[in-house]
């Protein structure tokens, strides 16, 4: 019977000489919309991030899907104000947090 493991899927360990400390990460889906014309000036910006693990073009309501991990969510947040809603095009953004990641 397999047991389950408390540790997620984008764990982070900091090991020191005498402690080990286990930090969740949070994950995070942002659904954005730019001006027409932006996608791929946005697009391009986001990927020089390095919190972005993927960045897509999609048709449909939303323009990009982008999936994001840090430390926290007052980390998440900060990032939304200082870099996000800071790229030239980006007209409105929905933030969706992950509460539970399923893997094949």
């Amino acid at each position: 019977m397999a047991q389950d493991n408390k540790v997620g899927k984008g764990a982070t360990f900091y090991f020191t000489l005498h402690r080990i400390f286990y930090i969740e990460m949070t994950s995070a889906l942002l659904l954005i919309n730019c001006i027409i014309g932006y996608q791929d000036y946005v697009v391009n910006e986001l990927k020089k991030l390095s919190e972005f693990i993927e960045v897509y073009k999609v048709n449909g309501i939303y323009d990009i899907i982008v999936k994001v991990t840090t430390n926290s969510e007052e980390e998440l947040q900060e990032i939304m104000i200082a870099k996000i809603r800071k790229i030239e095009g980006i007209t409105t953004t929905l933030t969706l947090l992950v509460v539970k990641e399923h893997t094949t």
